[in-house]
């Protein structure tokens, strides 16, 4: 019997469409996005975003949607517990292209998404 990994199911870290295999390769390698994945089941894009205070300078992020918990018991916790809980995180970067975003990530510390989301 063969088993599809790519089934929500199974859970993993998903591309958007904007996104070309190869670079979503690349940032899968990337201790913060390989960290973040081992948790949680999530859907990723890379965003563009405007500076805050170059406000007409266009930067790029990496962002998350439709995140849950791998963990069964988080899950069923989250499914139970009335509080509204957050499903997208945007991690900024100051990267104009996707060479300087990859760069950006591979310096991010490897616990900075589970922070984010976190604290959300």
């Amino acid at each position: 019997m063969k088993v599809s990994h790519n089934t929500p199911s199974f859970g993993r870290i998903t591309k958007d469409p904007n996104i070309s295999k190869e670079m979503y390769k690349t940032i899968m390698k990337t201790p913060v996005v390989k960290k973040f994945a081992k948790r949680y089941n999530a859907t990723m894009a890379i965003e563009p975003f405007f500076s805050s205070r170059e406000q007409h300078k266009l930067q790029l992020g990496l962002k998350f949607y439709e995140i849950t918990p791998k963990n069964i018991f988080r899950r069923i916790k989250n499914a139970i517990s009335s509080e509204v809980t957050t499903k997208t995180i945007l991690l900024k970067t100051h990267a104009v292209d996707e060479e300087g975003l990859l760069k950006s990530l591979s310096k991010t510390k490897s616990d900075t998404l589970t922070k984010i989301y976190k604290e959300v």
